[in-house]
């Protein structure tokens, strides 16, 4: 899965877009997931985007206590939701402004 899609400074902002509002998450095993409205979570096509946004200290896993149980397939796993933390705030700020300028 790793280098199946090619990161753009669009779809860098998307995936801030998308931790900012609480929509991505992970698992216990590391693996990022996508939650969804009727209570399942899905693998996320953001994957290796976060990792990267992980790695270099942009986004975190939130707190144990916000874990939530969701359904993944027919299985009931825990997937605590990510956050950014204050760089990943301001680099979240400087991509929306350049994603707005290529529009």
């Amino acid at each position: 899965m790793m280098g199946q899609y090619k990161v753009t400074p669009y779809r860098a902002e998307e995936a801030l877009d998308l931790i900012e509002h609480g929509a991505l998450g992970v698992l216990d095993n590391g693996r990022i997931v996508d939650f969804w409205d009727d209570g399942r979570i899905r693998h996320s096509q953001y994957e290796t985007i976060v990792c990267h946004l992980m790695q270099q200290s942009y986004v975190e896993r939130g707190p144990r206590r916000t874990a939530q149980s969701a359904l993944h397939g027919d299985t009931r796993k825990w997937a605590t939701p990510l956050r950014l933390t204050k760089t990943g705030h301001s680099l979240f700020n400087r991509w929306r402004t350049l994603v707005g300028a290529w529009l």
